[in-house]
């Protein structure tokens, strides 16, 4: 289920890039997934993210609210899983600055 859908005017880019760009998010609930298989569930993300090129920003499985982020190395992607106070999982994503159009950086 759809938790957030946003996209922000980076007002001062990271990347030192021009200005009138973007970053997008989204982030899911991973609904009907067991709660007892949480810890295994975000385990086999970051095994999934690590095997393909993401690096690990933060790593907090131990805690009671899970949280685990993470950048792609080529295109500086980030996704993230995040584990609520009541134990439900979501799966988010977010863009380095982009055009909204589609288009390039000259």
């Amino acid at each position: 289920t759809l938790q957030r859908d946003d996209a922000l005017e980076c007002g001062d880019p990271k990347d030192r890039g021009p200005r009138g760009r973007y970053e997008v998010g989204k982030t899911y609930w991973l609904d009907d997934l067991p709660g007892d298989r949480n810890a295994e569930v975000v385990d086999a993300l970051v095994e999934h993210w690590t095997s393909h090129d993401f690096r690990v920003l933060a790593d907090h499985r131990d805690a009671d609210d899970r949280f685990v982020s993470v950048q792609h190395d080529g295109d500086a992607f980030r996704m993230s899983v995040t584990q609520s106070i009541e134990g439900d999982l979501s799966l988010g994503a977010s863009s380095p600055c982009i055009w909204l159009d589609g288009g390039v950086d000259d």
